[in-house]
C-alpha cells in the first residue's frame, strides 16, 4: 500500500505555478504521501490562444521540468505533472505528463495521444497528438501507467499498460 495525493488546483491568480506546486507538494509530503499527481494543463492554462499556447511551450529539459524535479527532490515525493512541451520536431506542442522520482530525476514522460474534439473544444487547434502509449515504469510502490484526461475514453490505453505489467493507472 502507498499513499497517493491529488493536487486538485486551479491556475494561481498571480501565475506562479511553481510556488503553488511547491505548496501542494509540501502538504502532500506532510500528510505522508509517496506520490503526488497534478492536473492536466498544469504548466499552461488551456484557455490561452493557440499562438500563446505554442509560445509558452518548453522542452522536456526546460526550466519548468527542472523546477518541478527540484520540488520532487526537496519533498521526497514522486510527482506526476503535466506540461506544455515544445515539439522536438518543430510542430505543435504536446500535452505531456512527466514522472519525476523522489530524487528529482525524470523517470518517464507521455505525450497525450487522444485529443478531445467536441462541444466547441478542439485540442487539435493547440497541440499535437503523441506518437505512442506510455510504457509502464517501476516505482517503489507500484508499476505505473499513464494516460491524460480524454485518453480514459479509449480502453486500449489501460489494456496495453496492464498487459505490460501495470497495476496502477493515472490519468491527470
Amino acid at each position: 500500500m502507498f499513499k497517493l495525493a491529488l493536487a486538485q488546483m486551479a491556475h494561481p491568480a498571480d501565475g506562479n505555478v511553481i510556488a503553488a506546486a511547491r505548496a501542494w507538494a509540501q502538504k502532500a509530503a506532510d500528510a505522508g504521501a509517496q506520490l503526488l499527481v497534478f492536473p492536466e494543463c498544469l504548466m499552461t492554462p488551456f484557455e490561452k490562444t493557440p499562438e500563446e499556447f505554442a509560445a509558452s511551450a518548453q522542452p522536456l529539459t526546460g526550466d519548468f521540468v527542472q523546477q518541478m524535479c527540484t520540488i520532487a527532490r526537496e519533498t521526497g515525493l514522486w510527482i506526476i505533472f503535466t506540461m506544455n512541451e515544445k515539439s522536438p520536431a518543430g510542430g505543435q506542442p504536446f500535452n505531456t505528463a512527466v514522472v519525476a522520482d523522489s530524487s528529482g530525476n525524470v523517470r518517464g514522460h507521455y505525450r497525450k495521444t487522444h485529443l478531445y474534439a467536441a462541444h466547441g473544444i478542439d485540442e487539435h487547434e493547440k497541440m499535437g497528438e503523441g506518437p505512442a502509449l506510455f510504457e509502464p515504469i517501476e516505482t517503489p510502490f507500484c508499476t505505473l501507467g499513464l494516460g491524460i484526461c480524454y485518453d480514459l475514453r479509449f480502453p486500449e490505453v489501460a489494456r496495453a499498460a496492464a498487459l505490460a505489467g501495470c497495476n496502477v493507472m493515472v490519468f491527470p
